[in-house]
């Protein structure tokens, strides 16, 4: 059963394995989390939206 996301409503807390071993919780402490949904090269909006937050990776990086 899947839950439906609602905006502007706490992230659930999800724990996910890492590629390279161990495990991620999306939704816990720390709140610095930026989730993405990427659907694919052929999505000109995600497109869009990925060439908007490469700008913006200095500000993230710094943000750490």
């Amino acid at each position: 059963m899947s839950t439906k996301l609602s905006t502007g409503r706490p992230f659930p807390k999800t724990t996910l394995a890492r590629l390279g071993g161990g495990e991620v919780t999306l939704g816990a402490a720390p709140a610095s989390q930026l989730i993405v949904v990427y659907r694919g090269q052929h999505c000109p909006v995600c497109k869009t939206y990925l060439t908007k937050l490469d700008a913006l990776l200095p500000r993230f990086a710094d943000e750490k």
